[in-house]
């Protein structure tokens, strides 16, 4: 709904320059990832979610092409070649979340919860100059200036976490 309202549009391909409206995953996967097995856990429920509600649809509807019914899914007179259809649609369902989760937090799997140290000068009324500097924290996002993070790579699609830009102090 964001990059439809506040997108640049169809000729810059729906590119949004800022959030303007919260993603309410992104944001309870941030708050549970201090946590450390809460954010896997929700990620479990959702990708059983989307597995056991497909399996639902797929043991009501069957197995179908287009408009041709392949194989009915009933129980002990399944064939063994839909069973096999079922299991390759349920990875592909599996294959599509785990995929789909950099769309629905993107927040999350970029940066996570990581924040990065900001330096400036405190506004001095002294006439005698001094180097008074303080810092704040702000949250990893893609206004943060070069250098303030390092893309962390791996070779798992599962391991979400790893996937992290870093933040570091500069």
């Amino acid at each position: 709904l964001d990059k439809a309202l506040h997108s640049a549009g169809i000729s810059y391909g729906f590119i949004i320059f800022g959030t303007n409206l919260t993603n309410p995953l992104n944001e309870l996967l941030l708050a549970l990832q201090p946590v450390f097995p809460l954010d896997y856990i929700l990620i479990t429920v959702m990708t059983m979610y989307f597995v056991m509600t497909s399996m639902a649809g797929i043991r009501n509807m069957g197995i179908w092409f287009f408009w041709i019914r392949l194989y009915k899914i009933r129980p002990k007179r399944t064939r063994p070649q839909a069973l096999l259809f079922l299991c390759m649609i349920l990875l592909l369902i599996v294959l599509h979340t785990s995929y789909m989760i950099y769309s629905l937090a993107p927040q999350y799997v970029m940066y996570g919860s990581q924040k990065y140290l900001v330096q400036s000068e405190a506004p001095s009324t002294d006439p005698v100059p001094r180097n008074v500097t303080f810092s704040t924290t702000k949250i990893c996002d893609a206004d943060a200036p070069e250098g303030k993070f390092r893309t962390a790579s791996s070779h798992s699609t599962w391991a979400v976490h790893s996937h992290h830009k870093r933040c570091t102090q500069v």
